[in-house]
């Protein structure tokens, strides 16, 4: 007989872990933040021009794009995912420090998805999580 969790459905051998199940929200969550401030500064505030704060914005919004097919792949455990979420989440920490140097006041707006870039990057690089999209 199986055991059976509380809501009375029996757990699959495939399940989610909770870390990887957490990680993949938090990478679909910074890539929605990155095509909000991608649209939001490009297209807004610098009125659509391709000027290099606008050059990064655009970035920042293919990222975002990629960072959720990452998050999507890494809540299904595919292994292509470990790499595009890896890739994406390094290239978006280096937009976002670029943004900074640029003007340091958008710390405040940048300081937060930074951090968890960081620790995502460390998180995925660890060898238990690593060998879960093997």
């Amino acid at each position: 007989m199986s055991k059976s969790t509380t809501t009375g459905k029996t757990p699959s051998a495939g399940s989610n872990p909770i870390g990887v199940t957490i990680l993949a929200a938090i990478v679909m969550a910074l890539g929605l933040f990155s095509i909000v401030t991608g649209v939001t500064i490009d297209f807004i505030l610098a009125g659509g021009d391709l000027t290099l704060v606008g050059s990064f914005q655009l970035g920042a919004i293919v990222v975002g794009v990629l960072a959720i097919i990452a998050g999507i792949g890494l809540w299904k455990l595919k292994s292509w995912a470990w790499w595009l979420a890896a890739i994406v989440i390094g290239i978006g920490l280096i937009l976002n420090i670029s943004v900074v140097f640029l003007d340091l006041t958008e710390l405040r707006l940048y300081f937060l998805p930074m951090l968890l870039r960081a620790l995502v990057l460390v998180y995925l690089t660890r060898p238990a999580i690593r060998g879960k999209f093997r």
